[in-house]
């Protein structure tokens, strides 16, 4: 978000892009020089502000501007989470908060399948395909060598997805020792509190990676 004023606005939304994430981790302007250090918060929400004001004044949707903000367990509070979304959603269409994830884990309980089991998958710097965003120790393919598609729809992925499909916890145990659809307190603070400006845009999402749908005719 630091670097969006090396170009005008005007010149960024030319660029075609389709949805644009910001970072902004911290709660207000301490918290976030606190945990980015050299950075400039009023800086970083008027660089955002400008360039949400030029799309908005063109009359168009896209690039999409998402807000992502990480929970770190001091700072963990619903005070803080509603008044961040609350200044942010002005702004952008989405604001949306991960959870810093310890290195040491406890066992949760499962209480919810994970949503990032059936619509996310992430690459690795050097192409390895991990089974699941927060779980690095299973890969299930090398973006190197195969399509990201077959790597999606690889046995062990799909494994894992039945399992949270039939709620099924039990058989997957590294789910239990991953903080994102376990723990209910937090998940009421961070997971289960992302916030889409347009009511259509969650549903949108869904039917973009059902069918595999361009965002634009």
């Amino acid at each position: 978000g630091l670097l969006l004023d090396r170009f005008p606005p005007e010149q960024i939304l030319d660029w075609n892009i389709d949805s644009l994430t910001i970072s902004v981790d911290g709660f207000d302007e301490d918290t976030y020089h606190q945990h980015r250090p050299g950075g400039v918060y009023r800086r970083l929400k008027t660089n955002v502000r400008n360039l949400y004001e030029a799309r908005s004044k063109r009359k168009i949707r896209y690039p999409r501007m998402n807000i992502s903000n990480i929970l770190f367990p001091d700072q963990m509070n619903r005070s803080n989470v509603d008044s961040f979304r609350t200044a942010w959603i002005r702004f952008s269409d989405t604001v949306n908060f991960t959870t810093l994830m310890p290195f040491e884990r406890k066992t949760y309980e499962v209480v919810n399948p994970c949503s990032h089991t059936f619509f996310d998958i992430n690459v690795r710097w050097n192409g390895l395909i991990p089974i699941c965003a927060f779980h690095s120790m299973e890969f299930v393919g090398d973006a190197n060598h195969s399509s990201i598609k077959k790597n999606f729809n690889e046995k062990e992925k799909r494994n894992l997805q039945e399992c949270h499909r039939r709620w099924e916890f039990d058989k997957v145990e590294y789910c239990k020792t991953c903080i994102v659809c376990q723990d209910r307190e937090r998940i009421a603070s961070s997971h289960g509190n992302n916030l889409n400006k347009s009511k259509l845009l969650t549903a949108a999402n869904f039917v973009y990676r059902k069918f595999n749908l361009g965002l634009r005719d």
